[in-house]
């Protein structure tokens, strides 16, 4: 990555100039998220146990409100909700956004019609692991 300065009537501006491959790299970062955030919109659908419990880190957190109970745990609950209880006709999620600083990651998912039409908004966070795979380690939701 190069840096440069370029002169602005407020003052000079230091802009960073990152070469092809460094580029190249951060898109396929982002597409390595995305495909674990697909897998965990997929497992959610499919009450897919296996598939939820490889994209979450063994020590990841799961938090928010649900209904009335504040939720602060591992996702083994949330796993086993996933796999016993249908998502729903009117099920649908939707990555609001991906954001790749270094090997860790934030990720949003928009969810519709999950468990009896409710609506949820997920804020995720990741790191890529030491085995060189990008994994769930929070999960903070909000239920409307």
């Amino acid at each position: 990555m190069a840096e440069r300065e370029i002169p602005l009537r407020l003052g000079p501006v230091r802009v960073l100039e990152f070469q092809a491959e460094e580029y190249h790299l951060r898109t396929q970062e982002v597409d390595e998220v995305t495909l674990v955030m697909e897998s965990y919109i997929q497992g959610t659908r499919e009450g897919d146990a296996e598939l939820l419990r490889r994209v979450f880190h063994p020590e990841a957190m799961v938090a928010g409100w649900f209904g009335g109970d504040l939720l602060l745990r591992r996702p083994d609950g949330f796993i086993a909700r996933a796999a016993s209880t249908e998502s729903g006709p009117n099920y649908k999620a939707t990555i609001g956004s991906i954001s790749v600083i270094g090997r860790t990651a934030t990720a949003t998912i928009y969810e519709d019609g999950l468990w009896d039409d409710r609506s949820f908004v997920n804020l995720f966070q990741l790191i890529r692991d030491a085995g060189n795979h990008w994994v769930i380690t929070a999960k903070l939701f909000h239920m409307d």
